[in-house]
């Protein structure tokens, strides 16, 4: 009787501390799930960009801190000027690299987003997309 108690407050418990964490998550999620504050981790692997979509707001400067965990050599393109930059981003990575990126959005563009991607692996679905909203 005792034992059943205690497994049941042990559920309990760890039902709560799921919710708990599922309510958190929830919060700090933009639309698409993706929080980005002053900086924002990217991940690049054998599946491409992690995460591979992103919002930020005109204005917001964000600093994009990308690792490479692949094999391959890659790099950080994004060939619109969108910054306060005098020309684009186009940064290569080696395998198991890790460079920052400051981003700065100065407007919201024609289709709402600016693409990234790999040059040298871009047909293989190494790219991204960062929408921008006022």
């Amino acid at each position: 009787m005792l034992t059943d108690r205690r497994s049941r407050s042990r559920r309990l418990v760890g039902s709560l501390l799921i919710a708990a964490t599922a309510l958190t998550l929830a919060s700090c999620a933009g639309d698409d799930g993706t929080t980005l504050g002053e900086s924002a981790d990217i991940v690049i692997d054998n599946m491409g960009f992690t995460p591979d979509e992103a919002t930020i707001k005109v204005g917001q400067e964000v600093v994009f801190s990308v690792l490479n965990k692949d094999t391959r050599e890659h790099t950080f393109t994004l060939p619109f000027i969108f910054t306060d930059l005098d020309n684009f981003i186009d940064e290569p990575i080696a395998p198991g690299e890790r460079i920052e990126v400051k981003i700065k959005a100065t407007e919201v563009p024609r289709d709402g987003f600016y693409s990234f991607y790999s040059k040298n692996h871009q047909d293989e679905g190494y790219q991204g997309r960062i929408e921008v909203t006022e």
